[in-house]
């Protein structure tokens, strides 16, 4: 009789067991069935072990026809390659890939989607893919069409720059010929402003030239010393020493970045006066990189710092630094100028985490 009361609760208890493991896995189901992104587990041989409802809708498949199948069953041929590559590359890196791929559907629809993967492990120790899709389709076409009307208007902004510049090259020309023929100084004087002021023009006009791309391209990673080597190769450096300490450094940033290096160079050489160095270096800290600019001029004086950022101010176009401010801005990146006067000036660019990193030695 012991005996068999002992296996009927021996039943009992497999039964209880039985039961909150169907609750579990209906729970399970339950939660990634709401979920309204398309959501897939693999096991190590590529197969889908578990797919949720958005899933199955999404690439027009029941989950009879998925479950226990490979990409290469369900998908054509080139996507499926790509698919199982990024699952190997997680099983192999242990880490997570996130990709951006093509995904025929069953009804011959491409979509662009952003595939996000991780890997599971079991308490058995079996590996598993849990990955999950974001269709990202619709926002590639408004992207495509922002690009195409920034194109166009760039065309535009090129021809009325051209037709601009042309115009104002005939008007100085007729101001120069007129200069020959006064000899009122008062008006002579007003001649020379007339020239002054259309030079200005001509100048702003040619400066847009260089930035009409602004947050136009997307962000890059790129390496810092490169950039400051080309940007100071384009200026007239002789007699000034470049002293760049920043190798291995790549920042995430929009690809005008070299204008900005440009530019701080370019005032060393127009405003500082006694210069005989410039330089870039790095230190990093708790919240971040700064990148640090000198020079060892003149200075900036007190009085124009809180200024040196604004549109217009400035001895020459006015753009330099405020354009220099929103190259920076468009990856989080912030510049502001600490040295003294005397001393020469010290720009640091401050780089978040996330938006820089070292090259392995």
């Amino acid at each position: 009789m012991t005996g068999v009361i002992d296996s009927l609760r021996d039943v009992t208890h497999q039964k209880k067991i039985g039961r909150a493991l169907r609750e579990s896995r209906r729970y399970l189901d339950a939660i990634i069935n709401t979920m309204p992104d398309p959501l897939f587990i693999k096991d190590h041989d590529h197969r889908f072990v578990t797919v949720n409802d958005s899933f199955c809708e999404f690439i027009g498949h029941s989950r009879e026809d998925v479950v226990g199948k490979t990409d290469h069953d369900v998908f054509p041929e080139g996507e499926a390659a790509i698919f199982v590559e990024k699952d190997r590359d997680v099983f192999r890196t242990r880490q997570e890939n996130e990709n951006e791929e093509l995904l025929t559907d069953s009804r011959g629809k491409t979509h662009t989607i952003v595939t996000k993967k991780a890997l599971y492990v079991n308490a058995s120790g079996e590996e598993f893919i849990v990955g999950v899709i974001r269709d990202i389709t619709q926002r590639k076409k408004t992207e495509r069409a922002l690009q195409l009307t920034v194109k166009k208007l760039n065309t535009l902004s090129s021809i009325t720059r051209h037709d601009i510049l042309n115009q104002l090259m005939g008007l100085r020309a007729f101001i120069e010929l007129t200069k020959g023929r006064v000899t009122d100084p008062e008006k002579a004087e007003f001649l020379k402003k007339a020239d002054d002021a259309a030079e200005a023009i001509q100048r702003q006009i040619e400066f847009t030239r260089n930035y009409e791309d602004l947050g136009v391209k997307e962000p890059l990673w790129q390496d810092v010393g490169e950039l400051f080597r080309s940007a100071v190769a384009e200026l007239p450096l002789s007699g000034i020493a470049v002293d760049a300490r920043v190798r291995g450094i790549s920042v995430y940033a929009d690809p005008l970045i070299i204008k900005v290096f440009y530019t701080l160079a370019e005032n060393s050489l127009r405003h500082g006066r006694t210069v005989t160095e410039i330089g870039l270096s790095f230190s990093e800290g708790p919240s971040g990189l700064t990148i640090t600019y000198r020079d060892n001029g003149t200075g900036i004086a007190d009085a124009d710092k809180k200024n040196l950022f604004q549109k217009g101010f400035g001895k020459h176009t006015g753009l330099g630094l405020f354009l220099s401010r929103e190259i920076l801005s468009i990856t989080g990146i912030t510049i502001s100028e600490t040295g003294t006067q005397g001393p020469g000036v010290r720009f640091e660019i401050h780089v978040p985490k996330g938006a820089y990193r070292f090259s392995s030695p």
